[in-house]
């Protein structure tokens, strides 16, 4: 809801991912967007690999992290679609990170206010909704947690989180489940963990 409205209010786009690149809210303000970074956030959910890789390269993540606010950028990457980008500080952690691209109208000095505003807002529901304050900024941590919880479903989109994060796993690295559910209350958890993963190997 909190993106809708500041696409509605900036009249252009709205990308909201956390601190390991996972989209918490994308907008795309009712408009044909060309942007590749956009693009397979809109529809993998993440950021590519290739767009981790260009904003490292060009030093918009560095400049993200060291700016206090929000700022226009408009070379490299951004030179065709010029965007806002800022980050959402908790805890003295970097939560967030808002970009609004410049599609639908020219963004003005306003549009950096209130997209310091919306960093505001963000800040106070993150804060508020811990299953929205992702622990950690590493990129690995996050895959483990998304494949666990069932939110890679394709083998593409875990590729890709794979090369952003230049987590390298071996040949035979797999990843199960394990419901901790006990039926039997006299059964120990240890034993049960032990019996279960015995059974699934």
């Amino acid at each position: 809801k909190i993106a809708e409205k500041a696409a509605e209010v900036l009249e252009n786009p709205v990308i909201i991912t956390n601190a390991a690149y996972k989209v918490l809210a994308i907008n795309d303000a009712g408009e044909k967007v060309e942007d590749p970074v956009f693009d397979s956030a809109l529809q993998s959910g993440y950021c590519s690999a290739e767009s981790i890789r260009i904003f490292e390269y060009e030093g918009i993540t560095e400049k993200v992290l060291q700016t206090e606010h929000a700022f226009l950028l408009s070379t490299g990457l951004a030179e065709k679609i010029p965007r806002v980008l800022a980050k959402v500080m908790v805890n003295g952690k970097v939560a967030a990170y808002v970009g609004v691209l410049q599609v639908k109208r020219k963004i003005t000095r306003q549009d950096l206010n209130m997209t310091e505003l919306l960093c505001q807002i963000l800040q106070k529901e993150i804060e508020r909704d811990a299953a929205l304050l992702d622990p950690t900024n590493i990129i690995y941590e996050s895959i483990i947690r998304d494949v666990l919880s069932g939110q890679i479903t394709t083998p593409f989109v875990l590729q890709e989180r794979l090369k952003a994060s230049r987590w390298m796993t071996k040949k035979y690295f797999r990843c199960t489940l394990i419901a901790t559910y006990n039926q039997y209350k006299q059964i120990d958890n240890i034993s049960y963990l032990v019996n279960k993963i015995s059974a699934t190997l």
